[in-house]
Protein backbone atom coordinates (compact mmCIF):
# COMPACT_ATOMS: atom_id res chain seq x y z
CA UNK A 1 0.00 0.00 0.00
CA UNK A 2 1.18 3.47 -1.01
CA UNK A 3 2.22 5.35 1.65
CA UNK A 4 0.95 9.04 1.58
CA UNK A 5 2.39 12.10 3.24
CA UNK A 6 -0.22 14.27 5.48
CA UNK A 7 0.09 17.38 4.77
CA UNK A 8 -1.39 19.94 7.13
CA UNK A 9 -0.42 23.36 5.66
CA UNK A 10 -3.24 25.18 6.86
CA UNK A 11 -4.41 26.90 3.99
CA UNK A 12 -2.61 30.46 4.73
CA UNK A 13 0.96 32.10 5.29
CA UNK A 14 3.91 34.12 6.19
CA UNK A 15 3.66 38.04 7.27
CA UNK A 16 6.79 40.54 7.54
CA UNK A 17 8.73 43.45 6.46
CA UNK A 18 12.25 42.79 5.42
CA UNK A 19 12.29 41.64 2.09
CA UNK A 20 10.85 43.36 -1.37
CA UNK A 21 9.17 40.51 -2.99
CA UNK A 22 8.17 39.62 -6.30
CA UNK A 23 4.85 39.99 -6.19
CA UNK A 24 2.26 42.49 -6.21
CA UNK A 25 -1.77 43.27 -5.74
CA UNK A 26 -3.63 41.80 -8.38
CA UNK A 27 -0.93 40.74 -10.74
CA UNK A 28 -1.09 37.89 -13.15
CA UNK A 29 1.25 34.90 -11.98
CA UNK A 30 3.47 33.29 -14.45
CA UNK A 31 3.07 29.66 -13.02
CA UNK A 32 0.92 27.36 -10.86
CA UNK A 33 1.98 24.06 -10.40
CA UNK A 34 0.07 22.79 -7.73
CA UNK A 35 -3.37 21.75 -6.85
CA UNK A 36 -4.25 24.49 -4.34
CA UNK A 37 -5.33 27.61 -4.72
CA UNK A 38 -3.18 28.99 -1.99
CA UNK A 39 0.76 29.98 -1.36
CA UNK A 40 2.91 31.34 0.84
CA UNK A 41 6.58 33.42 1.68
CA UNK A 42 8.58 33.69 4.40
CA UNK A 43 9.91 37.62 4.27
CA UNK A 44 12.92 36.11 6.06
CA UNK A 45 16.62 36.25 5.71
CA UNK A 46 17.68 33.57 7.51
CA UNK A 47 15.03 30.95 9.53
CA UNK A 48 16.35 29.30 13.21
CA UNK A 49 15.46 25.69 13.33
CA UNK A 50 14.71 23.31 16.33
CA UNK A 51 15.24 19.69 15.23
CA UNK A 52 14.65 16.76 17.90
CA UNK A 53 14.59 13.33 17.36
CA UNK A 54 12.89 13.30 20.50
CA UNK A 55 10.55 9.59 20.07
CA UNK A 56 12.35 8.05 16.98
CA UNK A 57 15.18 6.34 16.25
CA UNK A 58 16.57 9.00 13.85
CA UNK A 59 20.25 10.76 15.04
CA UNK A 60 20.89 14.25 15.65
CA UNK A 61 22.80 14.57 13.38
CA UNK A 62 20.81 12.68 10.63
CA UNK A 63 17.92 14.85 11.61
CA UNK A 64 20.29 18.18 10.97
CA UNK A 65 21.30 16.74 7.80
CA UNK A 66 17.90 16.12 6.24
CA UNK A 67 16.83 19.70 7.41
CA UNK A 68 20.21 21.00 5.75
CA UNK A 69 19.59 19.28 2.54
CA UNK A 70 15.78 20.26 2.51
CA UNK A 71 17.47 24.21 2.71
CA UNK A 72 19.93 23.41 -0.67
CA UNK A 73 17.37 21.72 -2.35
CA UNK A 74 14.94 24.71 -2.22
CA UNK A 75 17.63 27.27 -2.47
CA UNK A 76 17.42 28.44 -5.71
CA UNK A 77 13.72 29.28 -5.22
CA UNK A 78 13.80 30.56 -1.70
CA UNK A 79 16.91 32.38 -1.06
CA UNK A 80 16.91 31.35 2.73
CA UNK A 81 20.18 30.55 5.31
CA UNK A 82 19.20 28.51 7.97
CA UNK A 83 20.87 28.28 11.86
CA UNK A 84 20.38 25.55 14.20
CA UNK A 85 19.07 26.50 17.43
CA UNK A 86 18.34 24.68 20.76
CA UNK A 87 15.89 26.98 21.76
CA UNK A 88 12.38 25.54 21.31
CA UNK A 89 10.44 28.71 21.75
CA UNK A 90 12.31 31.02 20.46
CA UNK A 91 12.91 28.79 16.55
CA UNK A 92 11.15 30.13 13.46
CA UNK A 93 10.96 26.35 12.61
CA UNK A 94 10.50 23.46 14.44
CA UNK A 95 11.11 19.66 13.85
CA UNK A 96 10.34 16.72 16.02
CA UNK A 97 10.13 12.96 16.02
CA UNK A 98 7.63 11.59 17.14
CA UNK A 99 6.51 7.73 18.31
CA UNK A 100 2.91 6.84 16.29
CA UNK A 101 0.69 7.02 20.02
CA UNK A 102 2.26 10.21 20.67
CA UNK A 103 1.47 11.26 16.82
CA UNK A 104 -1.97 10.19 16.44
CA UNK A 105 -2.76 11.69 20.15
CA UNK A 106 -1.42 15.04 18.72
CA UNK A 107 -4.10 15.17 16.08
CA UNK A 108 -2.06 13.12 13.18
CA UNK A 109 -3.90 10.24 11.07
CA UNK A 110 -2.84 6.64 11.10
CA UNK A 111 -1.60 6.93 7.96
CA UNK A 112 0.51 9.78 7.96
CA UNK A 113 4.53 9.40 7.35
CA UNK A 114 5.18 13.23 8.63
CA UNK A 115 3.30 16.77 8.60
CA UNK A 116 4.17 20.02 7.51
CA UNK A 117 2.02 22.67 8.99
CA UNK A 118 1.71 26.46 9.85
CA UNK A 119 -0.78 27.36 12.25
CA UNK A 120 -3.84 29.80 10.72
CA UNK A 121 -3.15 32.73 13.29
CA UNK A 122 0.90 32.84 12.49
CA UNK A 123 -0.17 33.58 8.27
CA UNK A 124 -1.64 36.57 7.06
CA UNK A 125 -3.67 37.11 3.49
CA UNK A 126 -0.60 39.63 2.02
CA UNK A 127 -2.54 39.88 -1.54
CA UNK A 128 -4.07 38.22 -4.43
CA UNK A 129 -3.39 36.66 -7.88
CA UNK A 130 -4.44 35.24 -11.14
CA UNK A 131 -3.30 31.97 -12.66
CA UNK A 132 -5.62 30.96 -15.75
CA UNK A 133 -8.59 32.76 -15.49
CA UNK A 134 -8.41 31.63 -11.61
CA UNK A 135 -7.47 33.66 -8.56
CA UNK A 136 -4.88 32.66 -5.87
CA UNK A 137 -4.40 33.78 -2.51
CA UNK A 138 -0.85 34.72 -1.64
CA UNK A 139 0.31 34.80 2.12
CA UNK A 140 3.08 35.58 4.62
CA UNK A 141 3.73 34.74 8.01
CA UNK A 142 5.83 35.86 10.96
CA UNK A 143 4.90 32.87 12.80
CA UNK A 144 6.34 29.25 13.26
CA UNK A 145 6.89 26.33 10.71
CA UNK A 146 6.01 22.60 12.16
CA UNK A 147 7.90 19.43 10.84
CA UNK A 148 6.34 16.44 12.78
CA UNK A 149 7.42 12.99 11.17
CA UNK A 150 6.22 9.46 12.83
CA UNK A 151 8.68 6.77 13.96
CA UNK A 152 6.79 3.37 13.21
CA UNK A 153 7.64 -0.58 12.03
CA UNK A 154 7.13 1.15 8.55
CA UNK A 155 9.28 3.97 8.79
CA UNK A 156 11.92 2.61 10.75
CA UNK A 157 12.40 0.58 7.92
CA UNK A 158 13.02 3.65 5.90
CA UNK A 159 16.33 3.61 4.24
CA UNK A 160 18.65 7.46 4.18
CA UNK A 161 17.18 8.22 0.98
CA UNK A 162 14.09 8.06 1.57
CA UNK A 163 14.09 9.79 4.88
CA UNK A 164 15.88 12.52 2.41
CA UNK A 165 12.77 12.34 -0.15
CA UNK A 166 10.09 12.76 2.80
CA UNK A 167 12.09 16.04 4.58
CA UNK A 168 12.69 17.68 0.66
CA UNK A 169 8.90 17.19 0.21
CA UNK A 170 7.88 18.35 3.58
CA UNK A 171 10.44 21.35 4.07
CA UNK A 172 8.90 22.41 0.60
CA UNK A 173 5.35 23.11 2.34
CA UNK A 174 6.75 24.71 4.93
CA UNK A 175 8.48 27.00 2.64
CA UNK A 176 5.45 27.84 1.07
CA UNK A 177 4.77 25.10 -1.59
CA UNK A 178 0.86 24.49 -0.55
CA UNK A 179 -0.90 21.71 -2.23
CA UNK A 180 0.76 18.61 -4.61
CA UNK A 181 1.85 18.73 -8.11
CA UNK A 182 1.37 14.91 -9.43
CA UNK A 183 3.84 15.44 -12.65
CA UNK A 184 6.39 17.09 -10.18
CA UNK A 185 9.46 15.86 -8.59
CA UNK A 186 9.37 15.96 -5.05
CA UNK A 187 6.16 17.29 -4.73
CA UNK A 188 3.80 14.31 -5.67
CA UNK A 189 1.13 13.24 -3.00
CA UNK A 190 2.60 10.00 -2.64
CA UNK A 191 6.27 9.22 -0.69
CA UNK A 192 6.21 6.42 -2.83
CA UNK A 193 6.18 7.84 -5.95
CA UNK A 194 8.89 10.34 -5.48
CA UNK A 195 12.76 9.37 -6.83
CA UNK A 196 14.42 12.26 -5.90
CA UNK A 197 15.64 14.98 -3.87
CA UNK A 198 15.52 17.74 -6.55
CA UNK A 199 13.01 19.94 -7.02
CA UNK A 200 11.65 20.53 -10.80
CA UNK A 201 12.25 23.06 -12.63
CA UNK A 202 8.77 23.70 -12.53
CA UNK A 203 8.46 23.39 -8.48
CA UNK A 204 11.14 25.51 -8.40
CA UNK A 205 9.46 28.32 -10.31
CA UNK A 206 5.62 27.67 -9.00
CA UNK A 207 7.30 28.43 -5.29
CA UNK A 208 10.23 31.23 -6.74
CA UNK A 209 7.43 33.42 -8.02
CA UNK A 210 6.67 34.91 -4.86
CA UNK A 211 9.92 35.41 -3.12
Amino acid sequence: MKRKFFCMIFTFVFLTTALTISVNAGIALDYWYSDSSKIHFWNNSSLSVYANPYLSGITQADLESYITLSFSKWNSAIGISKSFTTNQSSADIEVLGLDRTTATNAGVPGNAAAIGFINDSDKTLFTTGTYGGATKNIYETDGVGHLYYVWDSTSEGFETSTWQKLFVHEMGHIFGYVGHYSSGAVMKPNLANITTTTPSTNEINHLGQVY
